[in-house]
């Protein structure tokens, strides 16, 4: 891995008015490196001699073009004509977009040339012709943006600017939309000279963006280096996920030099061997991903048996140079339930037949409790069953069985799919325990009704955050305090 310099940090400044830009720059961009004026955004015209008297930080003058993801109104001639005025008026870089330039851009001043491509609809076939380009057009730094999709495009636009940084010119990539996070994040680890964020009381400037807090205190931006270990999240709804605050947070109370991004995929591809050559550590695996993770390992026979039990891999970890697949899911079951709920035998009915359902009746097994599967499709139920050693039934099956905990084990209730998976209003739930997987929202609609009602509830945060302590174990060896990860995790905004 090469050791490249910590990438700095630009804050882009979004404002309707040239005063509005100067405040939001003194207000809303300590700790940034530069900031980025994005004067296409102006409603008046732009006073670059104003900005650039009261303006303190290093920054990028941008007129963005409509084409790539701006607001400028005016015509290409004026446009141009404000960025060789920023030149003239000594402005850090100026940005001139790829497309808008057709010869070589002479600069006298103390101005560096910033020549960008933006791709918003997905990514670049070859950006190794455009960086040529941009260099034929006298770049002193180039900033590629495409929209990506998968953990192995973030890589390659990145690693398209060796052919930059070896004549000596800056080089930015920038993956746009979710699944660019933890290009990012890893920013410096990539290559990339800059990262873009947005001014704090500001607007986001480009999708994917993260905050200047998040950069800088979540994700310790500053800090990651070519030694740094790299563990992460995958699973294709991982943006509202809560895993990054809780394991930043555990690397930072135990002073470890590591740290946990998203990886959003819609599909495995080849995530598993670009995650390797990386040199990523470890995973966290979540929905859609579970089993089939588990059945490529189990083929290599790496997998453990908590895994086995379940038919899914919620934790990978890099051991002797190879993936090995875990399950801390059961630990996330249990270890709630025993803190309310401490006599075996109890009766107990799962909602829901898939993964989730199969770690929760594990755990049930392992505490010796009594457990019914219920799920929309009888036949579902039914297999998961026969594997576990439970009962099964259907949903409406509810109203007339006798129960003492009900947990649900579907993703009705979370932010994706709201609502309510069965209706309890006309079921007794005094004194029952009431616990819902679901772990965004906290406060589910199954948790309001169940409390109202009079039942003792344990919320999907409480299994996230024991099997995140499992998780980190597996990775540091540390056993960490699941306090750790559930205030963490608590500190998010739901």
């Amino acid at each position: 891995m090469i050791n490249y310099p910590v990438s700095r940090i630009v804050a882009s400044v979004m404002a309707s008015t040239n005063a509005e830009m100067i405040a939001l720059v003194r207000s809303g961009c300590a700790g940034a490196d530069l900031v980025e004026l994005r004067i296409d955004a102006l409603r008046e015209p732009p006073d670059l001699e104003r900005l650039r008297r009261h303006i303190d930080l290093p920054a990028i003058l941008t007129c963005r073009r409509v084409e790539e993801g701006g607001s400028f109104q005016g015509s290409e001639q004026d446009r141009i004509d404000l960025l060789e005025r920023g030149i003239a008026l000594d402005f850090a870089y100026v940005d001139f977009e790829l497309r808008g330039i057709d010869s070589r851009i002479e600069t006298y001043s103390g101005t560096r040339i910033l020549i960008s491509f933006h791709d918003l609809g997905g990514m670049i076939e070859r950006p190794e012709d455009l960086i040529e380009e941009a260099i034929e057009r006298g770049a002193h730094g180039i900033k590629l943006a495409a929209h990506v999709d998968s953990f192995e495009q973030v890589v390659r636009l990145a690693r398209a600017g060796e052919i930059a940084r070896a004549r000596g010119i800056e080089y930015s990539a920038v993956p746009l939309g979710p699944a660019g996070s933890a290009g990012r994040v890893l920013a410096s680890r990539l290559g990339s000279s800059f990262m873009y964020t947005f001014a704090r009381g500001g607007v986001i400037a480009g999708p994917g963006q993260l905050s200047m807090n998040e950069l800088l205190y979540k994700f310790r931006f500053r800090s990651i280096s070519d030694i740094t270990m790299i563990y992460g999240i995958l699973g294709s709804q991982v943006s509202m996920s809560r895993s990054p605050d809780m394991h930043n947070a555990f690397f930072r109370e135990h002073a470890l030099d590591a740290v946990y991004v998203s990886f959003q995929h819609e599909c495995l591809g080849t995530f598993m061997e670009d995650a390797q050559s990386f040199g990523v550590r470890g995973v966290s695996v979540t929905n859609p991903f579970k089993e089939e993770v588990f059945k490529i390992l189990y083929e290599q026979d790496a997998v453990s048996n908590d895994a086995i039990a379940i038919g899914a891999v919620n934790t990978m970890v890099m051991m002797d140079g190879q993936w090995k697949g875990f399950n801390t899911d059961v630990d996330g079951v249990k270890n709630p339930l025993r803190r309310v709920e401490g006599r075996r035998g109890r009766q107990v009915i799962v909602l829901g037949a898939g993964g989730a359902a199969r770690a929760a009746v594990s755990a049930l097994n392992e505490l010796g409790m009594q457990t019914t599967v219920l799920s929309r499709r009888r036949e579902q139920g039914a297999a998961l069953a026969r594997v576990l050693g439970c009962e099964a039934g259907i949903l409406e099956d509810l109203g007339r069985l006798e129960f003492d905990v009900l947990i649900n084990a579907t993703p009705v209730g979370s932010y994706i799919q709201p609502g309510l998976v069965v209706e309890i209003s006309a079921l007794s739930m005094s004194g029952k325990i009431v616990f819902d997987m679901v772990t965004v929202p906290e406060e589910t609609e199954l948790i309001r009704k169940a409390k109202a009602a009079g039942a003792t509830t344990i919320s999907g945060l409480e299994m996230l955050s024991e099997q995140a302590v499992g998780q980190a174990r597996l990775w540091t060896g540390i056993a960490g305090n699941v306090d750790t990860f559930r205030s963490a995790a608590r500190r998010v905004r739901t």
